[in-house]
């Protein structure tokens, strides 16, 4: 593929909520997505492209179109996902929060909501450290043709669990079936829109991280190095 600059913005046109994945690259100060031709080869704009398009249906998702992409093209796009998440996306959940809690002063939902995010912060931040501490440094040594193996692809995925996706339902379900009063809100459903958004961002970079990244490090792993990394 061979897209241009101008394919991204017909596709963020086209379908609205693939300005999620925009969001993770180029932003100026006024919080708005701006791309630069000198700044993006034309191998990340068809992978942005490609990413953008999945927002309108995981059906379209395709591990082998993929693969054909640089491990470190890849290898960006889920650090400026966690980034993204850390950055962005936690903090509006968190004042989202917020917003039901004021309209709910003295409602027990703040409980609910509190412990949620707690939990909630905490299990995503773990996955990211694990990923960000063991498995990518891992995979650059790997790429690199280091010999050691003192890490695999095998204990990442013993250690992985996917409860945080989990997570966002859970409370979703709870809300609606106990606190109708608060599900009724514009509040919460700014909250649950929020929440479903992430959900499915989140659908997306498990993808990208199982069916993609991982089994370019199980082929380096078992193979060589068959990828190439820049």
């Amino acid at each position: 593929m061979n897209h241009t600059l101008s394919s991204i913005r017909s596709m963020y046109h086209f379908e609205p909520l693939s300005e999620l994945a925009l969001q993770r690259y180029v932003i100026n100060p006024e919080g708005r997505v701006e791309f630069n031709d000198d700044e993006m080869s034309s191998q990340e704009v068809d992978f942005v492209l490609e990413v953008m398009e999945l927002y309108s249906g995981l059906d379209q998702f395709r591990a082998d179109n993929f693969l054909t992409y640089s491990m470190m093209t890849v290898l960006e796009y889920l650090e400026r996902t966690h980034a993204f998440y850390e950055a962005t996306l936690l903090p509006k959940i968190e004042q989202s929060i917020v917003g039901i809690k004021k309209l709910f002063p003295d409602h027990q939902i703040a409980g609910v909501l509190d412990s949620f995010f707690k939990s909630y912060r905490n299990e995503l931040l773990e996955h990211i450290d694990l990923e960000e501490s063991r498995l990518f440094p891992y995979a650059r040594r790997l790429a690199h043709g280091a010999g050691a193996r003192d890490y695999s692809v095998e204990d990442f995925q013993t250690a992985h669990t996917h409860e945080v996706e989990d997570g966002l339902d859970t409370v979703i379900n709870i809300i609606e079936t106990d606190y109708p009063e608060v599900a009724r809100s514009f509040a919460y459903r700014s909250f649950k829109n929020l929440l479903e958004q992430f959900r499915l961002d989140l659908e997306i970079h498990h993808l990208m991280e199982e069916e993609v990244f991982l089994v370019m490090l199980v082929t380096l792993e078992k193979d060589g190095k068959v990828f190439p990394f820049q």
